[in-house]
């Protein structure tokens, strides 16, 4: 893919395994970032946050390490309390159009060199992307229908390599909404 021209994008080295934590881990984002350089050739030039969990206190560390583009905001996700505890921060009201990182406010524009370009809200779905897991479970018709509501310029559609597996037939007992949003059939996509 490197030698066809395309940019390499980190998404972590791992997924916290709670919703409690940062997501963005500096050192292992650093490690994730040195091993792209050694396998490619070339040092990874995007991001994205494990669940769209970019802080204010990430937007250094993207720049120490040469990403030029995130893609972790989702501006319509809003605040989730699960017992009282956070879950999910909340990018209401951030710009649906790329913008420059603020270290102050990643929702709103500054002047970071990291260029934001935010995931596409699904319009059928509020506070969620629209991406496979979308199309595997709704299918072509539906996916192409959300994608004329989407009112800015582009679309920026979220793949998951897991979406891109057929998990339900390897782990039957996950629960039947995972299994749908998973399929190895990509013919939609040509």
């Amino acid at each position: 893919a490197v030698r066809r021209g395309h940019r390499l994008g980190l998404h972590g080295s791992r997924h916290r395994g709670s919703w409690r934590r940062p997501t963005v881990d500096p050192d292992g984002l650093a490690q994730a970032a040195d091993l792209l350089r050694e396998y490619a050739g070339r040092p990874p030039a995007t991001h994205r946050a494990p669940n769209f969990r970019l802080r204010e206190r990430d937007v250094p560390v993207l720049e120490r390490l040469g990403l030029r583009v995130d893609s972790s905001i989702l501006p319509g996700l809003r605040f989730v309390r699960a017992r009282g505890t956070l879950l999910l921060k909340s990018y209401e009201g951030a710009p649906r159009t790329p913008y420059r990182l603020s270290p102050e406010n990643v929702a709103r524009p500054g002047d970071s060199r990291v260029l934001e370009v935010p995931v596409t809200e699904n319009p059928r779905f509020p506070s969620a992307p629209l991406g496979l897991g979308y199309l595997n479970t709704f299918g072509l018709d539906a996916t192409r229908r959300a994608a004329a509501e989407v009112r800015e310029p582009y679309v920026t559609f979220l793949l998951h390599t897991w979406e891109a597996t057929d998990l339900g037939k390897a782990h039957p007992s996950l629960p039947e909404y995972v299994r749908k949003e998973c399929s190895s059939d990509l013919e939609p996509l040509a």
